[in-house]
């Protein structure tokens, strides 16, 4: 049973997946007394155009805070919207790497400011699934490396631009795919 379900892990053109993941980051510098933390779902769905090559879309959400010096100096709430291109590695293998290009957007709200964000995003991830059968996957995609240009929602505002390299378990989502 292992070695059919491994020399059938690879996906072909026409698969599609459905997939559900959660992200966690916290962070806490003891010396500025800053804690960050926040957490993300997503739910998305992917086809197949070629083998091992996929396009999709997913939806998700993420809450974060910051506490400075015991007073919450951010918290916000994200409404976000990707599409993404991934390609796998090792098809044969129950164990899949892959490379994932996404290109996103998404609208944030501050809490405390009650300032609203737009935010646009494109960004690479590593990440690695895991057939536990032949058709269900966990998941995991560690670390990024991007760029983000927010702008609030306010009159002169200018806007932020970012460059991202994270590559280390800071950042983790975790998930399940479904192949169908």
């Amino acid at each position: 049973m292992l070695n059919v379900i491994a020399q059938n892990d690879s996906f072909k053109k026409g698969d599609n997946i459905i997939s559900g993941s959660i992200g966690l980051f916290s962070e806490n510098d003891k010396d500025l007394e800053i804690k960050s933390n926040s957490i993300s779902f997503f739910t998305g769905f992917g086809h197949f155009i070629k083998d091992n090559i996929s396009l999709g879309a997913s939806l998700g959400i993420i809450s974060g805070k910051e506490i400075e010096s015991n007073i919450v100096t951010d918290d916000a709430r994200v409404l976000a919207f990707d599409v993404f291109g991934r390609y796998y590695l090792n098809p044969k293998s129950k164990i899949l790497l892959f490379g994932q290009l996404d290109l996103g957007c998404g609208f944030a709200n501050d809490n405390i400011a009650d300032i609203q964000t737009r935010i646009f995003n494109i960004s690479a991830t590593p990440g690695i699934d895991y057939f536990i059968t032949e058709k269900i996957a966990l998941e995991a995609g560690f670390g990024t490396i991007g760029y983000t240009f927010l702008k609030d929602n306010v009159e002169g505002a200018n806007g932020v631009s970012r460059f991202d390299l994270n590559l280390n378990l800071g950042k983790i989502d975790f998930g399940v795919i479904y192949r169908f």
